[in-house]
């Protein structure tokens, strides 16, 4: 074998060279061979052995190599084999204390693609081995140090099988890295030793956390030491840490107990301590605790802040009798701190950047205590950034800067509804906004910014830059006063041409946020000289995102002086103007340039048309024609060209002196408008549209005749292209269409025959405009006879009836349409042509002459007893189209529906279309009457009603809520669910005039859900759903009563459940199944709503009556559970016994032989979302009780299915891959 010959090679060669050589083909042979082969080499022993003696060659290259080599064996010889070569490892290791063992072992323990199959090894050989061996070492060898770094590495790899550890393993490694932690004299041994036992009490047995947390007890509140001080903290930290990173059970254990060690640090901050170290790590730990305390109670915050004032203003050296309060109006970058301090170099400025770090994850944590945090903390974070100590200037810089965002954050919340918010405000500690009470301070800040010394550090500079950014975004109407005093930062950069690229980027930020938060022209006035060098600079940069970003600035700045100064064209905007112009010519630009820049030269141009040069505007011009072109900015060009001409006197210029640049971009349009792009085309047309009007001057009739061909020959058939192709048609000169109006004609008629009609009033005129233009009287009449027999759906027959409506009236053709009007009352007429007219009589405007339009209606409502059903639904929608154009009739449509002349369904439409239209209150309360009066009598059904009537709800009377109300408390079941059903409809809409009423509405009828009768019950379950999706501001204000409500309607009732006889079987039959299937489906969508998080307890316990329920409601159950895991992964670990046993019982769940398809699919699909569950509750509690469940699935009858679930939850990112 090829493998054995270069071992061979290896053993026989003295050059280390050639050993090296021979190690590394080995390794890339074992690499291109299969597991198989590979494996038939080791089945002597001998190559494993020569492998590991590798590892011990004198040159270190070679070992390295070896290394390697073991590793890449590992994966593809058996697990028997493995077994035996990690064991060598070590014990070869435990005999020399080589390094290279240990080496070999982590390279094959990191390799993802082994870990799957080591994880039992490792918790059965490889973990114990590495604590027995630690076991006899000394706390401080370099063996240990290695062992413990192998240890600490590894178990963070395979943290996810710690919990199968027995637990005589975890209770000794425990002990040994406590030994180590508190005995080593050796800091990283020490540290490390440590972090093993955070991840081992985080993913390991509970025993070892419970262990863990009983340490914390007695050495940090119970009987605390300053000997074990350090240690105790240093371990607090780092569970803070992994906890952090951890979505285990035992995360939310210690979480949850968390909290309770914040008063306890906070007490120990309060004591002297001789190291540095102890404090600062401390305050570190409190940082941490911060994160994880949500709410952080009124005396906690208090003793928080004041344990920070004290850290924050922590320096022992100083020896000045300057007071602490001293102005900073007397601090001076220059001046020599020598004669204040004993000691320039202590370390003191470690606890007050710590301090201050934990002020800023106060900040990120709770938005809720900006205020009282600046009102009690906020001058002492000025005072630090007159400190000696620079990094500590940072990191204050860095809080103003967090203080600033986190002001945004809290405008944010706060326009919220409290519901919705994600804090709540501890008023009692402050009366004040953040924003109002950290512009007190901007005084202050702005003499720091004045005072600040060119020769600071260019890290200050730049965190003082992007703070200044911060501010003009935080507070922007609060900065008249301050804005010189802010803006001086500038001056501290004596060659902005220098300066590294971030800083460039971080001034031109400054300058965006400067103009967007609207400061007055007085005080920009100043800067605008720099400004304006440094956005030019900076446009014409190599570095593409600062290009990008200064053009970005230039317009903001254009926009600005626009609205500030309108009609006023400043030199500084022409001086950016001509740069860009010049900065097209340059090759390097991407897409976003090049579109900034053309969206600069439009708002120059458009703003400021009546100032600019006529040589300027041919310059931009040119410019978009050249960049009309090229691909990536035709649309952009486009775009800016057709803004640019309908905005200014532009096109005229051009027609009288630049004919050849018109003839240039109409080409442009010509050939972009036949391109497959749908942008593309709809912006060529529409650019080609606004140059027809020039084609008399810019093309021959030969050329336009062309064109005309060319737009005719267009194939389109979106909405938007037609209209813009009938637009550019209706733009060429009459002459020319003449010679296609053939063409034309026919080309409009088969658009309509072959395509959906858009209702669109656009398209409507566009097509209308068009086909008058190129056709008389005679083509008219003969184009609407066409119309009259095109075979469409009602809708769009409507649209047909108001195209020949309007060429009637615009044409001024009367006797064609006294004809069609004739045609409506000719009985008969054939189905199409009688369609055709009862829309366009609908369609008709009746002007003042009521006995023309009484005569329209009459003839109308005649067709509502027609024999043909699509005639009289066609005359029902037209009926009310032609009534919504005066009351008087609707009030006979009222007349009718209380007779028996017509079909009151058919009238229900028409009352429908009147309510389009806004009624006078007295009307709209008619049509309530009306309707009402014959609820219940089967002539109409309850949907038709409830449209009507939802709708009618919108109309301006103040009655109508109240007659809901009352018709939704009479006796009989099927007014109660009328009325639910009609309440129901109108939550679709929204008027904000009567929202308190239909609110108060909703708050009376909703507790329906409590009748007796179950199909009432159900209306008003449907009625809670509608309010979640489109009134979700209603269920917030019952939620709590709600889910209570639903809790009890949750459980099979046994009283609902009957035997009906079928033949010779009985059949079982469950009255309550839709109403329990419409509780469950509205206790999911509770699960979207912010209350929902303080009552996660009922919606387990209804969850787990669900998953006993029948299939569907299974299915909503297992959904409902999934989502309760995302929201409140600690509340459900509480409760998992609720529902473990019910998903077991789902998971035995299949289907037979005699099974029917939909319900093999049925049990497939609910399996499905079971095994979801069990594999996510797995990836999130590390729970034996799951873990078994798990493991049973996995050997179960759904193996295979597991699997392909668990890979797409893996594809998903919803679990972790391993």
């Amino acid at each position: 074998m090829a493998e054995d010959k270069l071992l061979q090679k290896y053993l026989q060669s003295s050059d280390k060279d050639l050993r090296y050589m021979a190690l590394s083909d080995l390794g890339n042979k074992i690499t291109s061979e299969k597991r198989s082969n590979i494996a038939e080499v080791f089945s002597s022993g001998d190559f494993i052995a020569t492998l590991i003696q590798a590892l011990k060659d004198p040159a270190p290259e070679v070992q390295q190599e070896a290394a390697q080599c073991v590793s890449l064996v590992s994966l593809k010889i058996s697990d028997q084999t493995l077994e035996y070569v990690v064991e060598q490892l070590l014990v070869e290791y435990s005999k020399s204390y080589e390094k290279n063992y240990i080496a070999a072992l982590w390279m094959i323990l990191s390799r993802s693609d082994a870990q799957s199959s080591l994880s039992h090894l490792y918790n059965t050989k490889i973990f114990p081995k590495i604590i027995t061996i630690l076991e006899t070492q000394s706390v401080e060898s370099e063996e240990s140090l290695s062992l413990i770094s192998l240890a600490n590495d590894s178990m963070g790899l395979y943290s996810s099988s710690l919990s199968a550890l027995p637990a005589d393993v975890a209770s000794a490694s425990f002990q040994v890295f406590q030994k180590y932690s508190k005995e080593s004299p050796r800091v990283s041994i020490s540290k490390k030793s440590i972090n093993c036992i955070c991840i081992l009490s985080m993913y390991g047995p509970e025993q070892c956390l419970n262990t863990l947390l009983n340490i914390l007890k007695v050495e940090l509140m119970d009987k605390p030491s300053k000997q074990d001080l350090y240690t105790a903290v240093l371990l607090l930290n780092q569970i803070l840490i992994v906890s952090t990173n951890s979505s285990s059970e035992h995360s939310i254990k210690f979480s949850a107990s968390a909290p309770g060690y914040l008063t306890v640090i906070l007490n120990l901050l309060k004591d002297d301590y001789d190291s540095f170290d102890t404090v600062q790590l401390l305050l570190n730990t409190l940082s941490l605790l911060v994160k994880c305390q949500n709410p952080i109670v009124e005396n906690t915050c208090k003793d928080l802040i004041n344990v920070l004032k004290e850290k924050i203003q922590f320096d022992p050296n100083v020896v000045s009798d300057a007071e602490d309060d001293e102005d900073m109006e007397d601090f001076d970058e220059e001046d020599d701190f020598g004669s204040m301090y004993e000691d320039e170099e202590d370390n003191a400025w470690l606890i007050r950047r710590e301090a201050i770090s934990v002020a800023s994850s106060i900040v990120t944590s709770h938005v809720e205590l900006l205020s009282v945090l600046w009102e009690d903390l906020g001058e002492y974070i000025l005072k630090a950034l007159c400190d000696r100590e620079d990094n500590v200037k940072i990191f204050a810089i860095g809080f103003l800067e967090l203080f600033c965002e986190q002001i945004l954050v809290w405008k944010s919340e706060n326009s919220k509804p409290k519901g919705k918010r994600k804090f709540s405000e501890l008023s009692s500690l402050s009366n004040s906004t953040p924003d109002e009470i950290f512009a007190r301070s901007l005084p202050l800040l702005c003499t720091f910014y004045e005072k600040l010394s060119k020769k600071s550090p260019l890290s200050v500079k730049t965190g003082l830059v992007n703070l200044a950014s911060q501010i003009f975004r935080a507070v922007p109407d609060k900065l008249d006063n301050h804005f010189i005093g802010l803006m001086s930062i500038l001056d501290s950069f004596q060659n902005y041409t220098t300066l590294e690229l971030r800083l460039k980027l971080d001034i031109v930020n400054l300058v965006s946020a400067i103009v967007s938060s609207n400061v007055k022209p007085v005080y920009l006035e100043k800067l605008q000289p720099l400004i304006t060098s440094l956005l030019i600079s900076s446009s014409q940069d190599k570095y593409l995102e600062l290009v990008f970003k200064a053009i970005q600035a230039e317009i903001l700045q254009c926009e600005y002086y626009a609205h500030v100064t309108p009609n006023v064209l400043r030199d500084e905007i022409m001086q950016m103007a001509n740069a860009n112009i010049g900065l097209f010519s340059s090759g390097n630009l991407d897409q976003r340039i090049r579109t900034s820049l053309i969206e600069f030269l439009t708002k120059v141009v458009v703003y400021y048309h009546n100032n600019i040069s006529t040589e300027f505007l041919y310059s931009v011009i040119t410019v978009l024609a050249n960049k009309l072109d090229e691909e990536p900015t035709r649309i952009q060009a486009a775009n800016a060209l057709a803004e640019i001409f309908l905005r200014t006197e532009s096109l005229n210029l051009l027609r009288e002196n630049h004919t050849t640049m018109l003839q240039k971009i109409l080409a442009s349009c010509i050939l972009y408008a036949k391109k497959a792009d749908f942008s593309l085309v709809i912006n060529s047309l529409r650019l080609l549209q606004i140059l027809l009007p020039t084609i008399p001057y810019i093309l021959s009739e030969d050329k336009t005749n062309e064109l005309t061909e060319f737009l005719i020959s267009l194939e389109l058939v979106e909405p938007e292209a037609v209209i813009a192709k009938y637009d550019c048609l209706s733009e060429i000169p009459l002459g020319f269409l003449k010679h296609f109006r053939g063409v034309i004609i026919s080309n409009l008629i088969s658009l309509l025959e072959h395509n959906e009609i858009p209702d669109d009033p656009a398209f409507v005129d566009s097509f209308v405009k068009l086909a008058l233009k190129i056709a008389d009287q005679e083509l008219i009449s003969d184009f609407i006879r066409q119309l009259s027999t095109l075979q469409k759906s009602l809708q769009e027959s409507f649209v047909v009836g108001l195209i020949a409506n309007k060429l009637t009236e615009l044409s001024g053709n009367t006797s064609m349409a006294q004809t069609i009007f004739d045609d409506l009352q000719n009985p008969k007429l054939e189905k199409r042509r009688k369609i055709f007219s009862t829309c366009f009589v609908a369609s008709l405007v009746c002007s003042d002459d009521r006995q023309t339009a009484g005569s329209y209606f009459q003839a109308l409502t005649n067709q509502l007893n027609s024999p043909n059903e699509e005639i009289t639904q066609a005359a029902a929608v037209g009926v009310g189209r032609l009534a919504a154009k005066d009351e008087l009739f609707v009030q006979t449509l009222c007349t009718l529906y209380d007779s028996d002349a017509y079909p009151r369904e058919l009238l229900l439409t028409s009352f429908t279309n009147v309510l389009k239209n806004q009624l006078s209150a007295e009307t709209a309360e008619n049509i309530w009457t009306t309707v009402c009066r014959f609820l219940g009598d089967g002539d109409v059904t309850k949907l038709h009603i409830s449209e009507c009537l939802g709708l009618l709800l919108l109309q301006e009377s103040v009655n109508l809520y109240p007659k809901l109300l009352e018709l939704s408390t009479k006796e009989t079941s099927e007014l109660k669910m009328q009325a639910l059903s009609i309440l129901r409809f109108s939550l679709s809409y929204h008027h904000r005039k009567w929202c308190n009423a239909q609110k108060t509405t909703f708050f009376s009828v909703y507790k329906l859900i409590n009748d007796s009768d179950v199909h009432v019950r159900e209306e008003a379950l449907q009625l809670l759903l509608t309010a979640i999706r489109n009134k979700p501001k209603f269920i917030e204000e019952i939620f709590t009563d709600l889910i209570s409500a639903l809790y009890s309607k949750s459980s099979v009732d046994p009283d609902s459940i009957r035997t009906v006889q079928m033949g010779p079987f009985q059949h079982k039959v469950d009255d309550c199944l839709l109403h329990r299937q419409l509780v469950f489906e509205i206790v999911y969508s509770l699960l979207e709503f912010p209350e929902s998080r303080n009552n996660i307890d009922l919606f387990m316990q209804i969850t787990t009556m669900g998953l006993k329920d029948e299939q569907y409601i299974n299915l909503l159950s297992i959904s409902i559970l999934e989502k309760l895991i995302e929201i409140g992964p600690s509340d459900v670990f509480q409760r998992l016994d609720y529902v473990l046993e019910p998903l077991k019982d789902i998971l035995k769940k299949q289907s037979n032989e005699k099974s029917l398809k939909t319900d093999s699919d049925n049990i497939h699909d609910l399996v499905r979302a079971a095994l979801r569950v069990v594999i996510s509750l797995k990836a999130k509690y590390n729970n034996p009780e799951v873990l078994a469940l798990d493991n049973e699935t996995r050997k179960g009858p759904y193996a295979l299915e597991y699997l392909n679930v668990e890979n797409e939850l893996k594809s998903l990112k919803i679990v972790e891959a391993n």
